[in-house]
C-alpha cells in the first residue's frame, strides 16, 4: 500500500489562518498570551525565505501590543525602504527590522533604542544605538533598531545566537525575541 504524500499549508492559507487567530485573539481580549519564542511568520514570496531561515520572530499580543522583529539578512533588506537605513551599511551595524502594532496602547511615548538591548551568547546587553522610523504613529510603529560594533553578517558566525529584549513595552517589564543561526 502506497503511504499518501504530505501535504503542506500554503502561504494563502497560513496568513488566513494568522489572521483569523489574531482576530479572535484580539476580539477575545486575551491580554497577557505570548506566542512561543521563535514562531515566523511568512507573508510573501520573500517572506517565506526569511520565515523559513527563522528570521522573523513574534511576540503576539502580550499587553494589547504585538511585536515583529526581523533580523536583516540580504533576502529581506531588498524589500525594506533604502533611505532610512542609508547612513548605517549593513555591513558595519546589526540591523533589526521592527514592527509594533496596537489598538489601545500610544507607542509614540516610547522610547525604543533606550528599550532594547540585544545579546549574544554571552549574554553581554547591547544598547541600540539607533532607531530608524519607517512608520511612526501612536498604534503602528516600524522601522529599524541599529546596533554598532559588527554587522548582522559578522555577528552570526561568532555569536551563533541573538536575543532583543525590549523592557518596559505597555506594561510588560520584558519581551524576548530570539534566533539561532
Amino acid at each position: 500500500m502506497r503511504a499518501s504524500p504530505r501535504r503542506l499549508i500554503s502561504t494563502h492559507e497560513m496568513i488566513a489562518l494568522l489572521f483569523f487567530i489574531g482576530a479572535a485573539t484580539t476580539a477575545c481580549g486575551t491580554q497577557d498570551k505570548q506566542a512561543p519564542l521563535g514562531q515566523a511568520v511568512a507573508t510573501g514570496t520573500t517572506a517565506q525565505e526569511v520565515a523559513a531561515a527563522g528570521l522573523r520572530q513574534v511576540d503576539v499580543g502580550q499587553g494589547n501590543v504585538t511585536v515583529e522583529a526581523t533580523w536583516v539578512a540580504p533576502v529581506h533588506l531588498q524589500e525594506m525602504p533604502q533611505d532610512p537605513i542609508r547612513d548605517y551599511s549593513p555591513d558595519r551595524f546589526v540591523l533589526i527590522h521592527v514592527k509594533l502594532d496596537t489598538h489601545s496602547v500610544d507607542l509614540g511615548s516610547y522610547d525604543l533604542p533606550r528599550l532594547a538591548a540585544l545579546s549574544g551568547r554571552d549574554g553581554r546587553p547591547r544598547e541600540a544605538e539607533a532607531w530608524l522610523g519607517i512608520e511612526e504613529s501612536s498604534h503602528h510603529r516600524e522601522g529599524v533598531l541599529v546596533f554598532a560594533g559588527m554587522s548582522n553578517g559578522e555577528w552570526e558566525p561568532r555569536e551563533r545566537s541573538a536575543q532583543l529584549a525590549f523592557g518596559e513595552l505597555a506594561g510588560v517589564s520584558e519581551r524576548v525575541l530570539r534566533w539561532q543561526f
